[in-house]
């Protein structure tokens, strides 16, 4: 798979930092109503893909919360992979 998207990389790292940047407003807000344990990205992604988006919404989200009292979430890639978990 790491071959396959190698030659996009730069491609990849621009989508990951606009959907990233996305997301981790959503989260924002559905962490303030739901105060889930935790969120997992999912979807029809490569791992390797959905790994890194997770890191970048935790990074992206950690100044937010310095000092806020409620326990924040983690983020977290999916291990589904063919049908399994």
């Amino acid at each position: 798979m790491e071959a396959l998207l190698k030659p996009h990389a730069a491609l990849i790292a621009a989508w990951i930092e606009r959907v990233a940047v996305q997301l981790e407003q959503a989260i924002i807000g559905g962490a303030v109503w739901l105060d889930p344990g935790a969120v997992v990205v999912s979807g029809a992604l490569p791992r390797e893909v959905l790994r890194r988006l997770a890191e970048r919404i935790a990074a992206l989200s950690a100044p937010r919360h310095r000092g806020y009292q409620a326990p924040v979430p983690a983020v977290l890639p999916s291990h589904w992979e063919a049908g399994r978990w």
